[in-house]
C-alpha cells in the first residue's frame, strides 16, 4: 500500500506545477517513510518536486524528506510512527510545487 491523494487540484503557473489536495496515510506504515516522489503517488504529474507544504494534523506531524523522497509521519510525541502501524485514519492538506 501507499499514501493516497484525494481532492486534488492541479494548476500550472508558467513552468511551475502546483498540486493542492489531501494526503491520507497507509494502513501499514513503513518505518523510514512512505514513497513520495514524481512516480508515487503522483504517477507522472511532476518531473521534479521542488517544495512541499503540509498542514499539521492534531495527532500526527507529516514531514517531507526531500533527500530520500519519503513522507514521514511522526506522533505528537515527536517519534516516528511505528512500523506497520495503521495510519489510514490520518489525513492532512498538502500543497506541492514542482515542474
Amino acid at each position: 500500500m501507499a499514501i493516497t491523494l484525494s481532492n486534488g487540484k492541479r494548476t500550472v503557473f508558467g513552468d511551475q506545477v502546483v498540486w493542492e489536495g489531501t494526503l491520507t496515510g497507509d494502513s501499514s506504515y513503513v518505518t523510514g517513510g512512505e514513497t513520495f516522489s514524481t512516480s508515487s503517488p503522483f504517477a507522472g504529474e511532476f518531473k521534479q518536486i521542488d517544495h512541499v507544504i503540509v498542514s499539521t494534523a492534531a495527532a500526527r506531524i507529516w514531514v517531507w524528506d526531500e533527500s530520500n523522497a519519503k513522507m514521514l509521519i511522526y506522533t505528537a510525541l515527536s517519534t516516528q510512527a511505528a512500523n506497520t502501524s495503521d495510519q489510514s485514519s490520518q489525513s492532512v492538506d498538502v500543497i506541492v510545487f514542482g515542474k
